[in-house]
């Protein structure tokens, strides 16, 4: 089963260690067919979540959440982007 469509979601912070519902901590960035994604106006000097899910085409369910990546910001914004590709 091809996935054709994703789904990419963001959270400030670590979500790896939280305690309360991580879902309720994260923010749609993007929702498409392009397999990578440019994230904007991020804060500088700030920790993110990530993850994504696909699901294939006609699909109404979503697939699991991906494996959650932490990264962080340093300098303030310079046209600095961060890429995720599936």
């Amino acid at each position: 089963m091809d996935l054709n469509e994703f789904r990419l979601q963001f959270a400030k912070g670590d979500m790896k260690n939280i305690d309360s519902d991580p879902d309720m901590c994260f923010h749609d960035a993007y929702v498409g067919s392009a397999t990578s994604y440019n994230v904007r106006n991020l804060s500088p000097m700030t920790t993110y979540t990530f993850r994504v899910c696909g699901r294939a085409d006609g699909a109404e369910l979503w697939s699991p959440w991906s494996i959650s990546h932490t990264s962080a910001t340093t300098l303030a914004h310079h046209g600095k982007q961060i890429v995720f590709i599936v």
